[in-house]
Formats: structure tokens, sequence, C-alpha cells
């Protein structure tokens, strides 16, 4: 693996390049290749690899700051690769995600105790997905760690479906949100390592769905939020509706944790779960207002009096 800890100097070393620009979505066919990523050392050289596959990228100086009008100015067009190269040959990399067709899942651990890889463990089991789990996806699709030990998780065959920052505790989605979606940094940046040789994966059903509901509060619920007016609650409530038996309890267990972290108030939190959990189907005994107090006192020490 590329285990490069800083920007290198030197000169630049010429690659094979791609003609067209079309995105991953367009040109589906268009494999990127892992093992010619994984032996690149320079923005140039890598920068050729990811074109090949219709992947946009421009020059970063640091993680923070693009040294082009990114938006705009990302490319897959080998030229202007290379002659960004010969101003900035330790440049670090960068990724346009929208004009790529890629959705990136960004899953943060530096801010403890929020653990954006555990969120995403709890996610995907409750979603009936345990193969999505971080750990599964070295053989799955690309995974990157960043410069901060997160992790990136890339998708393809995306078009259409938005980004969302702060989607859950820990956890951001660089999509297709705004004229030009997010960026990410990735690799041969110093510090950003490629961990799995897989081109990006299709985008689960599942997570498309969840994505691709509103993430406002509706405007006629009655509840005023506290510090965790949160992002993301008419999608998460969507999504818990429509679990069905044998994945429930977890999938309850796992909102009320999202919740709290969020900052809602018990109350709020059994306010906004019983209708939903009310109206599940059931293979027993239906669901009680017992069943949300019992995961509230795990999660809170207290339930709403």
């Amino acid at each position: 693996m590329n285990t490069r800890k800083g920007p290198r100097e030197g000169p630049i070393r010429e690659g094979a390049a791609a003609t067209s620009s079309a995105s991953i979505y367009a040109q589906p066919d268009r494999a990127l290749d892992l093992r010619a990523l994984d032996e690149s050392e320079s923005f140039h050289t890598a920068a050729l690899v990811y074109a090949a596959a219709g992947i946009f990228t421009f020059p970063l100086k640091d993680k923070n700051t693009p040294l082009v009008k990114w938006g705009s100015e990302a490319t897959t067009d080998p030229a202007t690769i290379s002659r960004w190269a010969r101003r900035w040959p330790d440049a670090w990399l960068g990724i346009a995600a929208k004009p790529s067709g890629l959705l990136v899942v960004d899953l943060d651990t530096k801010h403890p105790p929020i653990n954006g890889i555990e969120t995403w463990a709890q996610l995907t089991l409750a979603a009936g997905d345990p193969e999505a789990a971080p750990a599964c996806y070295f053989d799955r699709t690309t995974l990157i760690r960043t410069t901060s030990g997160a992790l990136h998780l890339w998708f393809a065959d995306t078009e259409g479906i938005p980004g969302r920052n702060d989607m859950l505790p820990g956890v951001d989605v660089k999509g297709a949100e705004g004229t030009y979606g997010g960026f990410v940094v990735a690799p041969p940046s110093p510090a950003y390592e490629l961990l799995g040789l897989k081109p990006p994966m299709k985008l689960p059903d599942w997570l498309a769905l969840v994505l691709s509901h509103d993430d406002k509060p509706n405007a006629r619920d009655p509840h005023t939020y506290t510090q965790g007016s949160i992002a993301g609650t008419s999608g998460l409530l969507s999504w818990l509706g429509g679990v069905q038996p044998g994945g429930q309890d977890e999938a309850l267990c796992w909102a009320v944790r999202a919740l709290r972290d969020k900052g809602l108030s018990p109350q709020e939190a059994g306010d906004l779960l019983w209708p939903v959990v009310s109206a599940w189907p059931c293979s027993a005994a239906p669901w009680t207002t017992d069943d949300i107090e019992r995961h509230l006192r795990s999660a809170y020490g207290e339930v709403p009096s």
C-alpha cells in the first residue's frame, strides 16, 4: 500500500491518460484502476488514473485549501492535469463528487465520544445490511483512511441522490448537493491511505432511500426542538417506519440513541418515535409505549414523566 507521509519533490512522472470527461455514472464500464492508483506517489500520476475512470480532480494546498476554483474547474482533461502538476508538483489531490458520479460517506472519529464508524455499523445492522459495516467494505468498495483516522466509503451510480452533512452523529455524506456537490481529499495526498483495492460499488438501495427523504422537520410538527434540532429527523423516521419484524428492536435502540446524540430530550424522542412504532407490522404482540420507555431508560437513564 502507498505509505507516503508528505508531499514529494522532484520531476513529474508521465502516465497514461483518458480522453473522455464522462463521469462514472455515465460510463460505468470504465473501472477505476486501484492498483495503478496504489502505486501512484504524485498528484500528476494519480490524477491521470482517476481521469481514466471519469473522476474529476483538482489540486489542493492542504486538505482544506483548493488551488483552483474546484467547483467549475475540476477536470479529467490530461493537458489541464499536467499543467497543474507542473505548477504544483507536490499538490494534494481533491475530487469533485457530483461530476464524478460519486457519493462519499465520511465516518468521523475525531470528536469523542461520537464515533461515526460505530454509528454506521449500527445503521447498517438496523437496515438489515450487516455486510455494509465498515469492516466488510475491504472486499466491496473503495475504502480510504483519512489523515484524522476517519474512513471514507465511496459509492457509484448515485445520480439524483443528494449528500447530507451531519446525517447522523459522526456521519457526513458528500454527494450531489448544490451546484457542484461536495469535494473530498483522496490518495496520494499525505496521510490519506487506500485500504481496499475495489472500485466504487453501486449505492445500496436502503441508503439511497434514507438520503432521498427530506431532511427538515415537518413544519406542522408541534415540537420545539432544543439544541438538537435534528437534521435528518424526517428521513430517519421514514426509514424506521419501514423496518420489518426481526430487526425492529435493534432499530429502535439505535434510533433512540441517534435522537439522544442530537440533543433531543426523552420526551421529544418518545413523542417522535411512538407514532412510528405503533404503526409497525408485527409478527407477535403489538409494540407498546413500554418498549419505547425501555430504550429511553437505557439511553437516557430516565423516561418522560
